[in-house]
């Protein structure tokens, strides 16, 4: 391949990167002028559906006013047209106003053309009539001129509060109109209506004889790619073919997020859209591709004329130089390009070659000169041929290295076999090998002396030169060593300077700071490049008017001066005095003083200190004098150093008197080997003080009891250790002491009074409860009138509510009593939500609401029972504040806890309730009081019962949101799951077993029985558990679960009843503990024996899930 060709190809290949780097560029705007079209599009797709919502609020909010107003109400009279008529002129064209009878025929409107006509039939009509709420229909044919309009209606009533007609506003397409003349559409966009059955409402502008992805066929119906994009979630951007083949662009709005049920289409042609995007690139291609071109064409004309052409004529010129012809010249070297410089030094090369010849030729006639010069110059100088034989040696070289003696003819390496192997023989063959000079200093062990060594390669060997530098070299050695020690010195100097705990200067003769280290100058807050060159006068005027005259007293004498102290103030603390001592010294050159250096301590610190301790002696010695308890000086042998007054007062000795005595005299011998004990614990480094109580004997012979705290002093100097001791008079707090003690003994009777009296009330009340419970769930099954069955829902919501009330006042006082005390054990979160999760799935079904449990496989270390009291009264209150969306229960680790969250969608808390919600009768959103909403003790018992649990509550809530209460739950002990059992029957049905029930209450058995017979049972009914037993060994067949109260007569309870059960017929025969007492004991008895336990008053469908459980268990 030619130069020319390859020139060519480089040329290519280096446009192409641009080519497709521009091809990319293209590319890439036309993909952001379609994201860009398709963001326009559906951002003209929201515009249109928040149109639409805005004008649905408007509509609401005319008819919220119109069912207020009087001749609306009378849809017969004058007054309601002539209010038709007056809103007809203020409404705009395509909303309409029509009031209808309960019989659906128009009594006024404002469009008169209406009058009399019946809208009975229509859904929108009747739902408004049904629900008495605002109902938006869907869009319907006008009867009077068949536009499709979209209908909000709204029933009223008369004065005397019943239903009297429809009060319905319409609007009709004729709306967009107006809407797309404030926001004109571009020339390729189109805007489709579609309702919930894929009809198209409205479309701008229409399209009558085409259809497109956007616009129904002939029946009305929607293309399929445009029904499928419309029945998604969510709103977006899609591109669709139309029937033409050409692609569009789609903007969508689902039907199912419309509050009409309007779908919203703005369709845009993409051809169009992208067509000046397409016409650039076009445009861009064909440009690039002449740019190729022409600049090929250019490169391959320049490289003919400019490159061939110059590089033929020089091989020709070199052609003839290797001929012998010395005299050719290449003919381009005017040329200022490359190839002219080139030719210039193929010429230059030329003529060096003649040159060369030339000076060879006088060479040789030189060369007898030159050794009759090399023979007188100082230098040592020997040359050697290229077998190492030395030809030559001056004088110099032989008195330096060779005795005097001649070398001339001997081998290098024979006469000097040492050197061979050392560095100059390195140098000596690397000098011919490479035929390169080399020159270096190295020592001779052989002559014991430093050369300098130069060595010249030539074809014919090798000259060397050389120097002996010894001398010199030693001098060196001495230099550097000279100068290590002096910068060793000067490093010293500048560690002391900089690292020394006291500030250095030097001044000059006119006092300005030549050198000040930086301890100095950042304790004056100054740079250390700021002090030079200023004097001291300049910087610290006070401080140089004291200091300056020592400065030139010791230039002047040459005699240091000691520390002196001065004060002043400086720029570190502007308006403060400082004391420093500072000592001067004279710095000496010869005999001459150069500097004065000064050495500066700051004692400002110290002078603070010595007032302070002044001061601090003066506190002490009034505090010790005026003190209000009694303060000793007591020595290590026991002796009173010194005393107060306060401590005179206490034992009424005078302080003359006591300064004679020990401790050991004043104190009862009773308390004085405890407090012998504690003294030397304190001698002994173990203790760093101590506090007892004592008595002291006084003058008179009385005992005053005090509270005597003593340590060992500070000793500083030579000063005797001592104790200071501290001694408070707590005799009227004895008294008192002995007073509470009687006290708390008859508040602990009273507290034991009062937890009998409310375990007695608790399970007096839960009694009559439980029966009325009963006896309600049976009764549901003997009432058929629907009269009958809404008064016994209404009793049984009142029985709900009194069991909801009783069971938060008696755990309120409970908790309050100190009554309840937590048994923790390490269970499966799921035994507590699993029956949270049950109880509450239908009373959430009955609001209307969402109800999750979503429980996390986890142990936790709680008590179950307090822990679910907590959580349901959480679900409870979530589900009586949520009217729509969800309650949540979600339980997740959380490190070394267990998080569960009940979250809801309720009304939220406002910010300054989120801690009062925690007080006892505390509700937000119920100011009437309202029963049905219970007492506001629900959250005060999660309080009481987290403090018990240890187990923190917290609470997060967003007005119109929701809230959210978060407990964390301790992990507990992880242990291998056993495998789920196979399912039971359905909760609630018997299916003919035999439930053996045990109540001493006559009316709570009957009622129990009822509700069991209800559900399919087959029940053995007894007041005893003697009863019980007697009755069963009359049945030959096998009960299949134990149903008994806890507390029976006789002092007998409910377990023993099970217990015997289990011992005539085996020990999987379950068994549910009824109970109206609160204590802890039934719980623990229970648990012992693997038995449910509930407490009265317990609804029939908490009875149902414990009976449920117990059953599920067996058959597992």
């Amino acid at each position: 391949m030619s130069l020319l060709h390859r020139l060519l190809l480089l040329v290519l290949v280096a446009m192409i990167p641009a080519a497709v780097i521009e091809v990319k560029n293209e590319l890439a705007l036309r993909a952001a002028r379609e994201a860009e079209v398709g963001r326009d599009a559906l951002h003209l797709a929201a515009l249109f559906e928040a149109e639409q919502h805005r004008m649905i609020d408007g509509m609401r909010q005319v008819l919220s006013t119109l069912v207020k107003a009087d001749p609306a109400r009378a849809p017969g009279s004058s007054a309601c047209q002539a209010l038709m008529d007056d809103l007809r002129a203020s409404y705009p064209g395509h909303l309409g106003i029509v009031i209808a009878g309960l019989d659906g025929v128009v009594r006024c409107s404002t469009d008169r053309a209406s009058l009399g006509i019946s809208i009975a039939d229509r859904d929108y009509f009747r739902d408004a009539l049904d629900s008495g709420r605002m109902t938006l229909g869907e869009h319907v044919l006008r009867r009077t001129d068949g536009r499709s309009a979209m209908p909000v209606a709204l029933a009223f009533q008369d004065a005397e509060g019943r239903a009297a007609g429809v009060v319905t506003a319409m609007t009709d397409v004729s709306w967009i109109a107006d809407f797309l003349s404030k926001r004109p559409l571009s020339d390729n966009a189109r805007i489709t209506l579609v309702d919930r059955r894929d009809r198209v409402v409205a479309q701008v502008p229409p399209l009558p004889n085409q259809t497109a992805p956007n616009q129904a066929d002939a029946n009305g119906t929607l293309s399929p790619s445009v029904i499928a994009l419309l029945s998604r979630d969510a709103p977006g951007v899609a591109e669709v073919t139309g029937p033409d083949g050409r692609p569009r662009i789609v903007a969508y709005q689902p039907t199912g997020r419309s509050l009409d049920g309007v779908g919203v289409v703005v369709c845009l042609d993409k051809g169009e859209a992208l067509g000046p995007i397409r016409g650039a690139m076009v445009q861009a291609m064909t440009g690039i591709a002449m740019v190729l071109l022409l600049t090929l064409l250019a490169v391959w004309w320049g490289a003919s004329r400019f490159l061939r052409r110059p590089v033929a004529a020089l091989v020709a010129t070199a052609e003839r130089w290797k001929a012998g012809d010395l005299t050719a010249r290449s003919g381009v070297a005017d040329q200022s390009s490359e190839l002219g410089t080139l030719a210039r030094a193929f010429d230059g090369m030329a003529e060096e070659l003649a040159r060369q010849q030339r000076v060879r030729e006088q060479a040789n006639a030189l060369a007898h000169k030159t050794a009759a010069v090399l023979g007188s110059i100082t230098d040592g100088v020997f040359e050697v041929d290229r077998h190492w034989r030395i030809t030559f040696i001056n004088e110099r070289a032989r008195a330096l290295i060779a005795g005097g003696r001649d070398l001339v003819g001997l081998d290098l390496w024979d006469v000097f076999p040492e050197v061979a192997a050392s560095a100059f023989g390195d140098n000596y063959r690397r000098a011919m090998r490479d035929q390169t000079p080399v020159e270096f200093e190295e020592y001779c062990t052989a002559f014991e002396s430093w050369f300098a060594v130069r060595a010249f390669p030539s074809p014919d060997g090798l000259a060397v030169f050389f120097q002996d530098t010894t001398a010199r070299k030693w001098g060196e050695a001495a230099l550097v060593s000279a100068n290590r020690e002096k910068n060793a010195l000067l490093a010293q100097l500048n560690g002391l300077l900089q690292n020394a705990p006291v500030g250095f200067a030097f001044f000059d003769r006119e006092r300005r700071y030549i050198r000040i280290n930086e301890q100095l100058a950042d304790s004056n807050g100054i740079l250390a490049e700021a002090h030079m060159g200023r004097t001291l006068a300049d910087l610290f005027p006070v401080v140089g008017a004291s200091v300056e005259p020592l400065i030139d007293r010791v230039f002047d004498t040459g005699e240091p001066i000691p520390y002196r102290e001065v004060m002043g103030e400086t720029p570190k603390e502007p308006g403060v005095t400082r004391h420093w001592l500072i000592a001067l010294f004279p710095v000496h050159e010869g005999m001459e003083v150069v500097a004065v250096g000064a050495v500066v301590m700051e004692v400002t610190d110290l002078r603070r200190a010595e007032t302070a301790r002044r001061q601090s002696d003066e506190r002490f010695r009034s505090v010790f004098e005026l003190a209000a308890v009694g303060i000793e000086r007591v020595g290590l042998d026991g002796r009173i150093l010194d005393v107060n007054a306060k401590i005179c007062d206490i034992v009424g000795y005078p302080r003359e008197e006591l300064l004679r005595r020990t401790y050991r005299d004043i104190t009862d011998p009773a308390d004085l080997p405890a407090e012998d004990r504690l003294i030397e614990r304190l001698l002994s480094g173990e203790l760093a003080s101590y506090a007892l109580e004592k008595r002291y004997r006084r003058k008179d012979g009385g005992a005053v009891w005090v509270r005597v705290t003593s340590s060992l002093a500070r000793i500083t100097g030579t000063e005797p250790a001592y104790r200071i001791t501290v001694a408070e008079d707590i005799t009227e707090r004895k008294a008192m002491e002995a007073e509470l003690r009687s006290a708390r003994d008859e508040a602990e009777r009273a507290n034991l009074a009062k937890s009998k009296f409310l375990a007695a009330a608790s399970h007096d009340l839960r009694q009559p409860l439980q029966s009325l419970f009963f006896f309600t769930a049976a009764l549901s099954a003997h009432v058929g009138s629907p009269a009958g069955a809404k008064i016994l829902a209404h009793l049984e919501q009142g029985l709900d509510a009194l069991k909801g009330l009783l069971d938060s006042l008696l755990d309120v006082s409970r908790l309050d009593a100190g009554v309840v005390t937590p048994v923790f054990e390490d269970f499966d979160v799921a035994e507590v939500l699993d029956p949270i999760r049950a109880a509450y799935a239908p009373v959430a079904a009955g609001k209307g609401i969402g109800w999750q449990v979503e429980v996390a496989a986890g142990r936790v270390r709680s008590d179950r029972t307090l822990l679910g009291r907590l959580l349901r009264n959480l679900v409870e209150n979530a589900i009586r504040y949520t009217d729509s969306g969800l309650v949540r229960v979600q339980c997740r680790p959380d490190g070394r806890f267990l998080s569960i969250v009940i979250q809801d969608t309720g009304m939220g808390i406002p910010d300054d309730h989120l801690e009062r919600i925690f007080e006892e009768f505390h509700q937000v959103g119920n100011p009437e009081r309202d029963r049905n909403q219970g007492l506001g003790l629900g959250l005060a018992i999660v309080r009481r019962l987290s403090r018990l649990l240890d187990h923190p509550v917290e609470v997060r809530s967003a007005m119109g949101k929701g809230s959210a209460f978060r407990v964390l739950v301790p992990m507990g002990e992880t242990v291998v799951a056993a495998a789920a059992g196979a399912g039971s029957a359905a909760p609630g049905m018997g299916q003919g077993r035999l439930a053996v029930l045990v109540d001493d209450d006559a009316i709570v058995l009957m009622g129990l029985q009822l509700i069991l017979t209800e559900w399919g049972y087959a029940v053995l009914a007894a007041g005893s558990a003697d009863q019980a037993m007697e009755r069963l060994s009359a049945q030959t067949r096998v009960p299949d679960i134990v149903i008994a109260d806890y507390r029976l007569r006789e002092g007998r309870i409910g377990t023993e009843v099970i217990l015997r059960v289990r011992e005539r017929y085996g020990a999987g025969v379950p068994g549910v503990i009824l109970t109206g007492e609160t204590g802890p004991d039934c719980l623990l008895d229970a648990t012992a024996h693997g038995l449910t336990v509930i407490h009265k008053p317990v609804t029939p469908r908490e009875l149902a899930a414990a009976v449920d459980q117990q059953l599920k268990a067996v058959s597992a």
